[in-house]
Parts: structure tokens; sequence; C-alpha cells
């Protein structure tokens, strides 16, 4: 049952009163999921928590390889359970 709205919206669509292209509950989550990912931590104007860590840790030297990892992984995990309730 397709309940939710596909990520890009079609905003022309929606101001002309058009039908707006909906997705399943698992294309959804993953958009989601993405969008956090690739939206950097404060760019977000109605969300500050909004976003990942990725950008700030991709040219980061302090942090060495085996360190870097651990981080990343740490980081993406906090940022999804932070913002995406339908994981748990």
């Amino acid at each position: 049952m397709d309940q939710f709205y596909d990520i890009p919206m079609d905003f022309a669509a929606l101001v002309a009163s058009k039908k707006i292209d909906k997705v399943d509950f698992s294309k959804s989550v993953k958009d989601h999921v993405k969008l956090i990912l690739m939206t950097s931590m404060g760019e977000s104007k109605f969300s500050k928590s909004f976003g990942s860590q990725i950008w700030d840790f991709d040219f980061d030297l302090a942090i060495l390889d085996t360190g870097w990892n651990q981080e990343m992984k740490e980081s993406m995990r906090r940022t999804i359970i932070e913002n995406e309730p339908r994981i748990k």
C-alpha cells in the first residue's frame, strides 16, 4: 500500500492540485535515510540536529584510519536513530 510521498516531491503538481506520487514504506525509509546522510549537520533551517556528520569526517586528518571507521559508523547509527523514528 503506497502511503508515503516520494522524494523529491513534485511541488508543481502539488500547487496545481495534481496527483502526487507515493511510495511504499520500505522506499520511504530508504529515501529518508539517504536524505539524512546526505544533509550536513545544521544545514536544515527547520532542525539544526537533522543531518549527518559525514562531511565533518571527510577530511579530518586527526582521526586515524581505524578510528575513522568506528567514528563514522557510530555517527551514522546515531543520526539515523535520532532522525528516522520508523527504524528501531
